[in-house]
């Protein structure tokens, strides 16, 4: 399985609609930032067909650094989660 990167979703949505790809990749770079933006303002974005990204809470505490086995002190912090919506889990199935 080869990794899809934005240059390679640009060139086929290039070729799909006709449009110029200076175009598109300003649409895609668009949606991005938006999504983004989205996130950092209220902290959840819905796209219909799929999926969610939200910010979740992730508790802190003790761990180990596999590398050296020291144990470390784990701060609370916020990371972005995605949830893929039902249409697009059973697309990948």
């Amino acid at each position: 399985m080869t990794q899809k990167t934005k240059y390679d979703i640009v060139t086929t949505l290039t070729k799909q609609t006709g449009l110029p790809s200076r175009q598109v990749r300003y649409i895609v770079q668009g949606a991005i930032d938006e999504i983004i933006h989205g996130v950092e303002r209220d902290g959840r974005i819905e796209l219909r067909g799929l999926g969610v990204f939200e910010i979740r809470q992730r508790v802190g505490g003790k761990r180990r650094n596999p590398a050296t086995g020291k144990r470390v002190i784990v701060k609370p912090y916020k990371t972005v989660c995605f949830r893929p919506g039902k249409a697009f889990k059973e697309r990948v199935r």
